[in-house]
């Protein structure tokens, strides 16, 4: 296959990693975080791609395929339960209830799924990655602009998991550990993947107080949130022995193994390549792991180049398809009024029409209802809320994870027009005092209006026995900010 190209970039710099595969392998040459120029603006993708070839050929690289990453803050991660089914009707399933149950797909979103076999009853779960169809476009357009062929866009998680497997220790030699959580880090967020098996269990996310700040504090906060999460799945999988993986050349990695009380996993992709900076060396492992994934196994990772989602009927071809059909349907109402000389024959034909009728009916129906959920995404938009921001800023606020378990987050645009829109949380917590806590940090960012939830006893975990919901309102920015006395006296509100 030759040299093999991975990359992704944010607003400070292009991260680019280059690999030879041969083989069935992949082996890591060069890797480096190159600081975008000042003239460089991250936002235009085309500008991008021609620096990046600008660069290559300063180093003298050679690649003409790559491989891309989407930031994982571009990207809600949705588990889906579901009965087992073919594979046709199973993606006809996984696309109803993703637009039923994910409000951040929209029209344009891109996403891919996997699937995994549930133990016990037979069933499917299915994780559901999802991104802003801009956001795959502009990496397109990046690779194009760099002269670059495209092979995939990969979710860094899975790109990081395929990097444990291909660089990390055998399975066999990880001791008695039955579940691993891989961590991945960058700027914003630190992100604990459990896996067993080398199949993905559950993923925890848990952003940093500040973008920049130090990691090791919030890795162990992903470690124990990972542990709560399997802890409310099933007791057996919290019970089970953990092992953390993380990559050999990051600081925080080394200062968190100190830490722990659960025993550290260690894989270097970067081992040939020498220094590349700490600040850069997460990063740069999960793009090696994007190059691995071609090597491992395509079709068990997302690609959001080649997404599994059913390709949508576009909305012109269905509005004309819906048109033909009705005036197909007067045509042949007309036509029914002619003699026919064989009664069989005008039978056949009025049954022919009964069932385009029927057709047309259903496509005149499925215009419909497109048009209004049209109109519900245009008043959405028109909100201007971002909600991937929204769930970071909400995250932020939260106390952590000794505190609160949070097990359902649901978005919705306000219902009226004072509100830009609503969070729901659900979830269970360590003590009252947290549930007051919830809206007491929450309260500080004007733009958040706490409304009375419940909070109920609960016997399901003894380190958090109590259960809560909580409604926010998300105002327009220029609504004055409550006080803290203000937020305290809504949060002793809660009824019991």
């Amino acid at each position: 296959m030759g040299n093999l190209l991975a990359f992704d970039w944010d607003s400070g710099e292009i991260r680019v990693v280059l690999g030879s595969v041969s083989g069935g392998g992949v082996r890591i040459d060069k890797a480096e975080a190159i600081p975008l120029g000042p003239d460089v603006n991250a936002d235009d993708a085309e500008q991008v791609g021609r620096f990046l070839r600008l660069k290559l050929d300063e180093r003298r690289w050679d690649a003409d395929e790559a491989v891309g990453c989407v930031e994982r803050r571009d990207v809600v991660l949705h588990e889906i339960f579901l009965p087992s089914a073919s594979a046709g009707d199973l993606a006809k399933m996984i696309d109803f209830q993703a637009s039923s149950e994910l409000s951040a797909l929209e029209p344009e979103s891109v996403y891919d799924y996997l699937t995994f076999s549930r133990e016990g009853d037979g069933g499917v779960r299915a994780w559901v990655a999802v991104t802003p169809g801009q956001r795959v476009d502009a990496v397109r357009r990046a690779a194009e602009a760099a002269g670059l062929r495209l092979r995939a866009i990969r979710f860094q998680p899975l790109a990081r998991l395929a990097a444990r497997q291909r660089w990390g220790p055998p399975t066999e030699d990880r001791g008695n550990a039955a579940v691993e959580v891989v961590l991945s880090a960058d700027s914003h967020f630190v992100e604990g993947l459990a896996v067993r098996r080398g199949e993905p269990l559950v993923s925890q996310l848990v952003a940093l107080a500040e973008p920049g700040a130090e990691l090791t504090d919030t890795a162990r906060t992903a470690v124990n949130r990972v542990r709560a999460a399997l802890s409310f799945r099933t007791p057996a999988e919290a019970a089970e022995s953990f092992a953390v993986c993380a990559p050999a050349g990051a600081a925080w990695a080394e200062r968190l193994r100190s830490e722990l009380a659960e025993p550290m996993i260690v894989f270097d992709p970067l081992e040939h390549v020498g220094a590349v900076g700490d600040a850069a060396w997460d990063s740069l492992a999960t793009l090696a792991g994007a190059l691995a994934i071609e090597t491992l196994g395509k079709n068990r990772s997302i690609d959001f180049l080649h997404p599994r989602r059913p390709a949508p009927v576009h909305p012109l071809r269905r509005y004309r398809l819906a048109i033909a059909a009705a005036a197909a349907l007067l045509v042949l109402v007309g036509g029914g009024l002619q003699v026919r000389r064989s009664f069989d024959a005008r039978d056949r034909e009025l049954a022919g029409w009964q069932s385009e009728r029927r057709e047309a009916e259903g496509e005149l129906d499925e215009l419909g209802s497109f048009l209004q959920r049209q109109a519900a995404v245009a008043e959405w938009r028109s909100r201007h809320l971002n909600w991937l921001d929204e769930y970071q800023k909400v995250l932020q606020l939260l106390p952590d994870a000794s505190q609160i378990h949070l097990t359902r987050v649901a978005f919705a645009q306000g219902s009226s027009g004072r509100a830009q829109g609503g969070i729901r949380l659900e979830g269970f917590a360590a003590s009252e005092s947290a549930v007051a806590a919830i809206a007491l940090r929450l309260g500080t960012d004007g733009r958040y209006q706490v409304r009375p939830g419940g909070i109920v006893p609960s016997s399901q975990d003894r380190n958090y026995p109590w259960r809560f919901e909580a409604e926010l309102s998300i105002l327009p920015g220029d609504e004055p900010e409550r006080s803290a006395a203000q937020t305290t006296h809504r949060t002793l509100a809660l009824r019991k």
